[in-house]
């Protein structure tokens, strides 16, 4: 028996960010804030998308989905179907699924603000319960959001979902009769050819290159306009590369994918830009990359060679502040506490009035 659960959440069209797109039906929080942890669940972010859903309790009983231990952490493989209402009095129906996802016992927030995750707002926390790769999630044009998934009030225990926002359908019913026509459903979509309307950037899609008469001179300036799209931008990019290949290009390459949540690729192109151009511009790029990609001591190693640049003298005090606070929790997330506590001292020696508040940080860590 396939492995699956059903999660409710808020509805939207995209899933992507709240800029044109406001969750709705989603509970106090959302009706208060237009906003919640739900509102990315489709967005490509470098590969993955992560998902949420608000869950009350400290955690997910895992084990009741099929072949899932009771001590595991999380579960594997797990057929996740996204759930929500586009309207007070309309019913819950089918707007997406994950496959082979991985589904977590405890939320996981290593994205939050203070562990430097989630770009481009990092004053936002990117929380998630189930994790996917890109290429293997789907999400349903509007026109055929129309699957309704029951609630257990009105069709029976064990037949629809029920006041919770997980139903794992391990009922006799679910099992025999009403997962095996959701699967269905899946299989008709995908052998349907549906034109689902989340992106997935693949490598393909990356490679595309304008196919236009325009100097290189003349695609840099589109790419550095901030009203070219980013997509756009990209086949600029490409098509310049093509006429001919530096520093200065590689890093534009690398900015436009960093635009696209492609950190991994982002940081390839700006670590060849440094080798064909080391300086401390390109530097700075691959140390925030290094931080959102979590490779934290590398961030680390990077930020002692712009420390030990003469251009750092020019830098403000609050870029340093930023320099020093980042590659503080940098060292503590891998337990590198003595030389964390250097950068906690020279945090002190910038901001003396905020020793005391300082000092609490390390707790953190020991």
């Amino acid at each position: 028996m396939k492995k699956v659960i059903f999660c409710n959440i808020a509805y939207m069209k995209n899933y992507c960010g709240t800029v044109n797109d406001v969750p709705v039906n989603g509970g106090k929080y959302i009706a208060e804030y237009n906003d919640g942890g739900e509102v990315y669940n489709f967005l490509d972010y470098n590969g993955k998308c992560y998902g949420y859903f608000m869950h009350y309790g400290d955690n997910l009983n895992i084990e009741r989905i099929d072949g899932c231990d009771p001590k595991q952490e999380y579960a594997d493989d797990v057929l996740v179907v996204w759930v929500a209402k586009r309207s007070d009095d309309a019913h819950n129906v089918i707007v997406g699924w994950y496959k082979n996802a991985r589904v977590y016992r405890y939320v996981k927030n290593d994205f939050s603000c203070n562990t430097f995750g989630f770009y481009p707002d990092p004053e936002k926390d990117l929380e998630y319960n189930i994790v996917a790769d890109a290429k293997d999630c789907f999400l349903l044009p509007e026109h055929m959001r129309n699957f309704i998934i029951p609630r257990a009030s009105k069709v029976g225990q064990g037949k629809g979902m029920g006041q919770s926002a997980i139903w794992y359908a391990d009922s006799d019913y679910a099992r025999n009769e009403f997962v095996p026509s959701v699967l269905e459903f899946i299989s008709e979509c995908d052998r349907n050819g549906c034109e689902y309307i989340n992106t997935v950037y693949t490598d393909e899609m990356l490679s595309k290159t304008y196919e236009g008469e325009k100097a290189v001179d003349e695609l840099v300036e589109l790419i550095m306009d901030a009203n070219t799209p980013a997509e756009e931008a990209l086949g600029y990019v490409n098509a310049a590369l093509k006429t001919e290949t530096n520093a200065d290009l590689l890093c534009l390459k690398a900015d436009v994918l960093k635009e696209l949540f492609r950190f991994d690729k982002a940081l390839e192109l700006y670590e060849k830009s440094y080798e064909a151009d080391a300086n401390s511009f390109v530097l700075s790029k691959m140390y925030w990359m290094y931080l959102l990609t979590h490779q934290y001591e590398k961030a680390a190693v990077t930020a002692e060679i712009l420390e030990s640049d003469e251009s750092f003298s020019d830098w403000s005090d609050d870029d340093k502040y930023d320099l020093y606070m980042t590659v503080f929790h940098s060292l503590g997330t891998i337990n590198k506490l003595a030389k964390a506590q250097i950068y906690l001292s020279k945090l002190k020696d910038l901001c003396p009035d905020d020793k005391d508040e300082l000092d609490s940080w390390l707790d953190i860590y020991c």
